[in-house]
């Protein structure tokens, strides 16, 4: 004898759709919730309806002003170096060894120099071609313009620097050829210049020779002595 299969009642299936009810909810709670922590920053430009930050709220302008303290500098101090042992003139540093001509004004490659060291003598002269100078250590830079005298009738001259009994330059220039020197000297006590010529076919220079125009040392005026008359 067949029996006929069992039907649900009302009760069992509004069980069933309660437990299905849940089931959907809690997925849909887990599935707001994982998509929730790993969704991305916003980074898409804001309105342009927003309405723009007041002046008033901006932040203040901490940028400092230029400061109108000027830079206090080292004065300078500068002395020529004399052609004379004697000299009058108070900023010039006086020469106490060797010999040099003084000359009056000369002109190196086109260029006039009223103050400057006169060199007249060749080379094979046995006669001192150099001149030395006490800096006493009060001064920074040397400088001056070197070259044979425009009216030499040598073919040119030959000029060295020495600091303290050290050669540090060495160069022969021909005529209407000048350079500049612009050498350190700081802390030289002693400084030594000369020049000479190689020609032998001028034995002595009688108005132009080597030259070394507009020769100066400069240093700190807080460290320079005080110019004085000898």
């Amino acid at each position: 004898m067949k029996t006929s299969p069992r039907r649900w009642g009302l009760g069992e299936w509004a069980a069933v759709a309660t437990i299905l009810g849940l089931v959907v909810a809690v997925l849909t709670l887990y599935l707001a919730v994982s998509a929730g922590g790993n969704s991305a920053p916003d980074t898409s430009p804001a309105s342009s309806s927003a309405q723009a930050v007041p002046d008033s709220t901006s932040s203040p302008d901490t940028t400092q002003p230029p400061s109108t303290t000027a830079t206090t500098s080292t004065a300078a101090a500068t002395r020529y170096l004399s052609n004379q042992q004697y000299p009058t003139d108070a900023q010039e540093i006086p020469y106490f060894a060797g010999y040099v001509e003084a000359g009056g004004s000369q002109d190196i490659n086109g260029q006039q120099f009223t103050r400057n060291l006169n060199f007249p003598l060749v080379c094979s002269d046995t006669s001192d071609k150099f001149v030395d100078y006490n800096l006493g250590r009060h001064f920074d830079r040397f400088t001056a313009t070197i070259g044979p005298s425009d009216i030499s009738k040598s073919k040119g001259y030959h000029f060295e620097v020495w600091k303290d009994d050290q050669r540090v330059f060495s160069e022969t220039l021909r005529h209407g050829q000048s350079k500049q020197i612009n050498m350190s000297v700081k802390n030289v006590l002693k400084l030594r210049i000369g020049a000479c010529s190689p020609d032998e076919s001028v034995i002595l220079e009688r108005e132009g020779g080597g030259i070394v125009g507009d020769p100066q040392v400069t240093g700190s005026a807080d460290k320079v002595p005080p110019a004085t008359t000898t």
